[in-house]
C-alpha cells in the first residue's frame, strides 16, 4: 500500500509551523485506511480569531471527500477534522467492500418453467 500524497497549505502566517507538522503526524494515521485515496490536501487559515482546518481527500475514480473544523484552538480543530475524515474513508471504505460483495453472491436458480 502506497503513503498517501499529504499537501498542508498555511493561509496566514501567524499559523506556527508546529501546526503542520502535528496535522503531517495525524495525517499519517489516514494512510492505513484507504488504499484508494490519492492524496489529502489540508488548509489550514485564521479567519478573525477561529482557526479553520479543511481536509480534502480524493478517492481513484470515485469521489472527493471534504471535512471542515473550526474551533479557536487549531489542535483541536485539527483533530477533529482528522477524526471526522478517518469516520468517512471507513464508511466509504464499507460502501467499496458492500459493492464488491454485492457482485461475488450465489448464482440465481434458473426460472422454473
Amino acid at each position: 500500500m502506497n503513503a498517501l500524497n499529504h499537501e498542508v497549505t498555511l493561509r496566514d502566517s501567524r499559523i506556527p509551523s508546529s501546526a503542520r507538522d502535528y496535522l503531517e503526524e495525524k495525517l499519517q494515521r489516514l494512510d492505513r485506511l484507504h488504499q484508494h485515496a490519492q492524496g489529502v490536501r489540508a488548509v489550514l487559515s485564521l479567519e478573525r480569531e477561529i482557526r479553520r482546518v479543511e481536509l480534502i481527500v480524493v478517492i481513484e475514480h470515485h469521489s472527493t471527500l471534504v471535512v471542515e473544523e473550526r474551533d479557536p484552538d487549531l489542535l483541536a480543530a485539527i483533530d477533529r477534522a482528522v477524526d471526522r475524515m478517518d469516520r468517512l474513508l471507513a464508511k466509504e471504505k464499507d460502501k467499496r467492500i458492500q459493492r464488491s460483495r454485492r457482485g461475488r453472491g450465489a448464482p440465481e436458480a434458473p426460472p422454473e418453467v
